[in-house]
């Protein structure tokens, strides 16, 4: 490993995450006198948009993953596989499980979580499969696959009801549904009363619409009080059998590491997330920054963004251009993250076609599920190795990650400009095979962009299928 000289300044990630994806590849062009190490246990990040589809058969395990120490290397910034063991956040020092010692200027987190209830709930642990680490996901099915025979039923219990789980229930149905003679049960286990409870009833309806139509069953105000071999039992009594299961209940803390940080000063709240202000640094430590899964913004200009994959994104221009100002010590001023009230959700069914919510309303039919490919492959595509270079400005860090626009981009983006507002709405409204998915995703950025306008609110009306002979 390289040692940064006495004059060097030393900046440290920690995990592989979404925002620090971008940080990495953005060190290609960073200061001659930062020097940047990467640390996580794992040799490839796994991006989660993409593993749903991976678990359908969309795509291979390969395509969801990319390898952090090829992308390291093109960055200049060395990387080391292993384990944080334990920190010394008032000596700036972080000692890893290979025995080695890191001294820091700035370190920042982005380890993501782990699965919620998993290792809480009796049985839990020993009888589902959980969805985090995302990475180990794919495998674990296709092991539980192995002993599956093709006259086999098979009944699944999903347990969480929420986008990750609901995917997941499309994928599973999608995988162990085709090329079998035997039955593929699929059953959601939702704590709450209904599926969704933050969007509209008409985005709700359409959820629902699709689960019946696949025969995905869902059973609401099921809380899991324990988990026996070929059992789920809830704690109003019910029992739902199954032959496999998945833990899909959301995000906690990763309570090893959190512990650690914590006894070594790191301020963190009750759930165990890093406490950090709207510029991703540590409430208590002015070198201290983290991003993603793994903190929670407190801020009280606005309610703390849920732990969802546009979230982490987002904040790594944000991340970069700060982690740059920290380390270089000059006192320049943070820049302030402010994210989103709302995002487009794109889930896939599994068989080639997805549904999305966006400002109350649903898009669905095989068109959306190119629209989710497009934007997910494109953000995968910007850490291929194979592929980037040539578009940093000499001695300037990257901080932009929108596409690029090529010339059909370039003539979509014109035609949603120019597109009325009623054939806007339509075109929302469409589910068949026709349909010129980047022309209907720049509409839908105009939407976002021109929101509140009565251009918005007249597409959304015939979105809305209000008022309107279809």
């Amino acid at each position: 490993m390289s040692i940064p000289t006495c004059t060097t300044k030393s900046l440290v990630l920690v995990g592989g995450g979404h925002a620090h994806l971008q940080v990495i590849k953005a060190m290609k062009t960073r200061p001659t006198d930062l020097f940047v190490t990467l640390v996580d246990p794992q040799k490839c990040a796994s991006y989660s948009g993409m593993v749903p589809g991976c678990v359908s058969g969309l795509y291979t395990q390969a395509q969801t993953k990319i390898n952090l120490e090829p992308l390291a290397n093109y960055a200049g910034v060395t990387f080391v596989n292993a384990k944080v063991a334990s920190a010394d956040l008032d000596g700036c020092k972080l000692l890893l499980d290979n025995d080695s010692e890191l001294v820091y200027d700035v370190v920042s987190f982005d380890i993501g979580s782990a699965t919620r209830g998993h290792d809480e709930v009796k049985g839990a642990g020993e009888f589902t499969i959980p969805t985090r680490p995302i990475s180990e996901l794919v495998t674990r099915i296709e092991e539980a696959e192995r002993g599956i025979g093709v006259d086999d039923d098979v009944e699944v219990v999903v347990v969480g009801g929420g986008a990750a789980g609901i995917e997941l229930a499309f994928a599973i149905k999608a995988r162990w549904g085709k090329e079998r003679t035997g039955k593929t049960r699929v059953e959601i286990l939702d704590s709450n009363n209904v599926l969704f409870p933050g969007e509209s009833e008409s985005c709700r309806g359409a959820v629902v619409k699709e689960l019946s139509k696949r025969g995905i069953k869902v059973t609401h105000g099921a809380v899991v009080k324990e988990v026996r071999e070929g059992e789920v039992e809830l704690v109003d009594g019910r029992r739902v059998s199954f032959t496999h299961s998945i833990w899909a209940t959301g995000a906690t803390c990763h309570g090893e590491l959190t512990t650690k940080l914590k006894d070594s000063g790191l301020e963190i709240d009750k759930r165990g997330w890093i406490k950090v202000d709207a510029k991703f640094r540590s409430v208590s430590h002015a070198n201290v920054f983290a991003a993603g899964d793994c903190c929670t913004i407190v801020d009280d200009r606005f309610k703390a963004p849920p732990k969802a994959g546009v979230y982490a994104v987002r904040a790594g221009p944000i991340l970069i251009d700060n982690l740059v100002r920290a380390v270089g010590g000059g006192g320049e001023e943070l820049v302030e993250y402010s994210p989103q009230a709302d995002f487009l959700k794109l889930l896939m069914l599994g068989d080639g076609s997805a549904i999305g919510f966006r400002f109350g309303e649903s898009i669905s039919g095989p068109w959306v599920w190119e629209l989710k490919d497009m934007i997910d492959v494109g953000f995968m595509d910007l850490f291929d190795v194979e592929t980037i270079g040539g578009e940093e400005v000499e001695g300037d860090v990257k901080k932009d990650y929108d596409e690029h626009e090529n010339e059909k981009e370039m003539d979509a983006r014109k035609a949603a400009e120019e597109i009325d507002a009623t054939t806007a709405g339509r075109e929302m409204r469409r589910v068949d095979r026709e349909v010129d998915v980047l022309v209907n995703w720049h509409i839908l950025k105009r939407m976002m962009k021109e929101e509140g306008s009565d251009w918005f609110c007249e597409a959304r009306r015939v979105w809305a299928g209000k008022g309107v002979n279809e």
